[in-house]
């Protein structure tokens, strides 16, 4: 399964996704947006970190992912990126 979602989210920033998903695991994740992450590498490491997790554990694992490399996002929050990643795999 494949899809993808823009969503506007609190704040006026634009979060877009693409995703592929296999069984409730997901295969690839593509993020962008106007928002801004610190370090700048901090999206590209978190789409390949996405691969292979659950769907179901979305949330945890990007907050998860945050936190460890102490990632500061900029417009958008950890549960923005789990619920464009939902939407886009309806």
């Amino acid at each position: 399964m494949q899809g993808k979602f823009a969503h506007k989210v609190s704040g006026g920033k634009l979060l877009k996704v693409s995703v592929e998903c296999d069984g409730g695991t997901l295969d690839s994740v593509r993020i962008n947006g106007d928002f801004f992450a610190h370090p700048e590498d901090s999206i590209e490491r978190l789409e390949l970190e996405l691969a292979g997790i659950k769907v179901d554990n979305l949330e945890a694992a990007i907050s998860k992912f945050v936190e460890k490399n102490k990632v500061k996002l900029y417009g958008i929050s950890p549960r923005d990126v789990a619920y464009a990643i939902k939407e886009a795999l309806k």
